[in-house]
């Protein structure tokens, strides 16, 4: 503790001697030269220092009907990778930190609504020359303890969200298999994520994603050729959202995460994956559904005598293609799995003749059909999550 308050007081100093040299002049300097220097209360005026691992360190200045604001040009001297960004607390002061790109957009927030609370983010840029921060006061003034704001430079990790990403267009990439892990920083962040996988092959796959009990996650997957979306989200702070499964050849996917943080424990950490499934377990082939399936034309291909598994909840409608290429005397279908029968399975035709409709029916026989192209729907318009196994045979 003696060493601590001792290099606090002679840092005091050192800011202190320095601030009393410094001309009020935008000048390129090194973090370890500097302070902030009046008058840099907006974009034209910015102090302009040039990417180190030394700190910015400033303070929020008494300005009569007014807060303090502090704005700053970084260079980063081409250095291209991950960076943290951190802002030490200020007794009696609510700070607020705003990133900016070259062009002066704005890319971010952070805010912690807190007196005296620090400011901290993992943020990771992949290719910004040059970046602009305003560090303000949306409460109070200290002009005897100072800010210290640090950029650490983090080595580029594939097992890391990439930032920005908080929108369609600037969403991280994420394959098959891997780990990544993504932040909720600001409260408001919104994550996008792409999907990549490799052209040669084809995939049955779902979305999860993972969070620490201070964390509600809330997933959306969208299909953003089709124009379609589905929302997972359990309503609960900590544990798992996991999607539907999709067909990497059925769609081109984009996977949106938002949340929101526990007042108690501000702790941002999510992990995400794509997981993929064999087609073959046992020695034995097995379907998977394809969302998005909720119309004719989204409908899974069903193969006689092959399993479907699928996944059904509240509001989901799930529709099945099978092709009838003679005129039979019997269609068989079961379905395993919806243990508490809130479900209605029916059977139409191409031009949405229903010739079967039933509530909580696990077992179905039709006869008499015509050959032709016939869909099974399953839809759900009760609360609950379950995993069934759709089967059909013809006689």
């Amino acid at each position: 503790m003696r060493t601590s308050r001792l290099y606090n007081i002679i840092l005091l100093i050192i800011i202190i001697s320095q601030q009393s040299c410094f001309k009020k002049e935008n000048t390129l300097l090194p973090y370890s030269e500097t302070i902030d220097i009046e008058d840099n209360n907006s974009f034209f005026s910015a102090n302009s220092f040039i990417m180190s691992n030394d700190p910015i360190v400033g303070f929020f200045n008494t300005i009569e009907n007014n807060n303090d604001i502090d704005f700053f040009k970084i260079n980063f001297k081409g250095k291209i990778g991950a960076f943290r960004f951190t802002l030490t607390g200020v007794p009696g002061v609510n700070s607020k930190v705003t990133v900016y790109d070259r062009n002066k957009k704005l890319l971010y927030s952070m805010d912690e609504r807190g007196i005296g609370e620090a400011e901290i983010a993992w943020r990771y840029y992949s290719a910004h020359s040059e970046l602009y921060v305003s560090i303000e006061s949306t409460f109070g003034s200290n002009e005897v303890v100072p800010y210290i704001f640090t950029i650490v430079s983090e080595d580029k990790d594939k097992w890391v969200e990439i930032e920005p990403n908080n929108s369609v267009e600037e969403a991280t990439f994420i394959e098959p298999g891997l780990n990544l892990k993504g932040y909720i920083v600001p409260a408001s962040d919104i994550d996008y994520f792409k999907l990549a996988f490799d052209e040669d092959s084809v995939y049955d796959f779902r979305v999860k994603a993972e969070s620490l009990s201070s964390v509600d996650l809330k997933l959306e997957i969208a299909d953003i050729d089709a124009g379609m979306s589905v929302i997972i989200d359990n309503a609960t702070a900590g544990g798992s959202e996991i999607s539907q499964r999709f067909g990497s050849d059925k769609g081109n996917y984009i996977v949106k995460v938002s949340g929101e943080i526990s007042d108690s424990s501000k702790e941002p950490l999510y992990y995400i994956t794509v997981e993929t499934f064999s087609s073959l377990v046992d020695n034995k082939a097995v379907y998977y559904e394809r969302e998005f399936n909720n119309t004719i034309d989204t409908s899974t291909l069903l193969i006689a005598g092959e399993d479907m598994i699928g996944t059904t909840e509240k509001d989901d409608i799930d529709y099945y293609a099978v092709n009838i290429v003679n005129t039979i005397e019997k269609l068989n279908i079961s379905v395993d799995g919806i243990l508490d029968r809130n479900f209605t399975i029916s059977i139409i035709d191409v031009n949405a003749k229903e010739y079967y409709k039933a509530r909580g029916t696990s077992n179905i026989t039709i006869r008499d059909l015509d050959k032709g192209r016939y869909y099974i729907v399953i839809s759900r318009d009760y609360p609950g999550s379950f995993l069934y196994k759709l089967f059909y045979t013809t006689y």
